[in-house]
């Protein structure tokens, strides 16, 4: 008789990513990260050029992490550590995420001999206020764009900056709101009664957010539904912005209404508190992953109209788009929400049903997969 044949061990992929703030990048990578340990197919090592957030996130979770900072971002000394650690763990493909993980990804794998995909979620150009920066930025992400295999985009509009390389586009996927699973209000923690109408934004605070329409808006939303509340749940991104919308939170006299609770661990709670979800951005939304999860969760969003936001919301049925900075359009939507429960209820179902065909993390994985596997697969015939 003879010997039965033994399944090929998981090919393994280095997700390389800045990792320094927690954001969407990085709950992708925290997602997938879960979603394919002990996977047949391919198994990740997570690689973070930067020591902050995202390493305690993976480290809590038992991912398999390497950190290794960059001291700037063409730290080329960094390159050669990189290859050898794809040559030592026998790494089979690369997938890299944000700017700087491409350039020291990309010249990587082309020194060590293997293929790399990169992924992404965001213009560059529209990155930050910064003009000057985003434009550095995007000029840096140019010089070993050729070295890429495969381009993954998030959204079907972030192609529109890229030459027609080889790329597929492969929407965000998140880990369902469990049905079942107790979630705690915190209205208590943030000092809100119970039974208040709360709406709010969560998010990594950045100008281009459009908190400070939000806030406009939350002005608006209470003359109208007195008992209401928002939250501003997340990190600041850019050193300032915050103290800003508090002052101007307090000029429009809301500062007993408008809670800022810093960046938080415990988003599905957050979701639980709140009656709908805003996302108000100016520009640079790929495919928000707040918005997916407030629809697993079962909540409306109030949103605007920009790029992959246009995709998750379904206006009218899942949610409601409005033109950006339009506060008076944010707070209509809100306080029209906040009026009608049955509404609310009737938007939350079925936001939860379009998520669960839409944005799993399995038809993501499974997608990635694929692309992975003509990836290395076209990579060998060219050896």
């Amino acid at each position: 008789m003879s010997e039965p044949i033994s399944d090929p061990k998981p090919r393994k992929v280095l997700i390389m990513l800045n990792g320094d703030l927690v954001g969407g990048v990085e709950v992708w990578a925290l997602t997938y990260g879960v979603r394919s340990r002990g996977a047949s197919d391919y198994t990740p090592i997570l690689l973070s050029l930067k020591d902050g957030g995202f390493r305690v996130r993976a480290e809590n979770r038992s991912l398999e992490l390497r950190c290794m900072p960059t001291r700037h971002p063409f730290d080329l000394t960094l390159v050669e550590r990189v290859a050898e650690l794809i040559r030592s763990e026998g790494i089979d493909l690369v997938h890299t995420h944000t700017v700087r993980a491409n350039f020291v990804g990309r010249l990587a794998a082309r020194k060590a001999g293997v293929p790399v995909v990169s992924h992404i979620h965001s213009r560059t150009l529209d990155e930050s206020a910064n003009r000057f920066k985003n434009r550095v930025n995007w000029y840096y992400d140019r010089l070993t764009e050729k070295l890429t295999d495969r381009f993954v985009f998030v959204a079907p509009s972030l192609q529109r900056d890229y030459p027609p390389h080889p790329a597929a586009v492969i929407p965000n996927g998140v880990e369902p709101m469990m049905d079942g699973v107790p979630r705690r209000d915190l209205r208590p923690e943030f000092g809100i009664p119970q039974g208040a109408p709360v709406f709010g934004c969560i998010a990594v605070l950045r100008a281009r957010k459009g908190v400070d329409d939000l806030i406009h808006a939350a002005e608006l939303v209470i003359h109208r539904v007195p008992e209401a509340h928002c939250l501003i749940v997340g990190s600041e991104a850019e050193p300032g912005y915050v103290d800003r919308l508090k002052e101007l939170a307090a000029e429009l006299g809301v500062t007993h209404r408008v809670h800022f609770t810093g960046y938080r661990d415990d988003v599905p709670d957050v979701l639980h508190t709140l009656d709908l979800l805003c996302l108000p951005s100016i520009y640079g939304e790929g495919l928000p992953l707040i918005v997916l999860e407030a629809l697993f969760a079962a909540r409306p969003v109030v949103a605007t109209r920009v790029e992959g936001t246009t995709i998750a919301v379904r206006d009218g049925e899942t949610g409601c788009l409005v033109e950006p900075r339009n506060a008076s359009g944010l707070a209509e939507c809100i306080a029209n929400l906040l009026e009608d429960d049955d509404l609310r209820r009737k938007m939350g179902e079925r936001g939860r049903a379009d998520a669960l065909e839409r944005f799993t993390p399995e038809r993501m994985i499974r997608d990635l997969h694929e692309v992975y596997d003509q990836v290395i697969s076209e990579h060998a015939r060219k050896k």
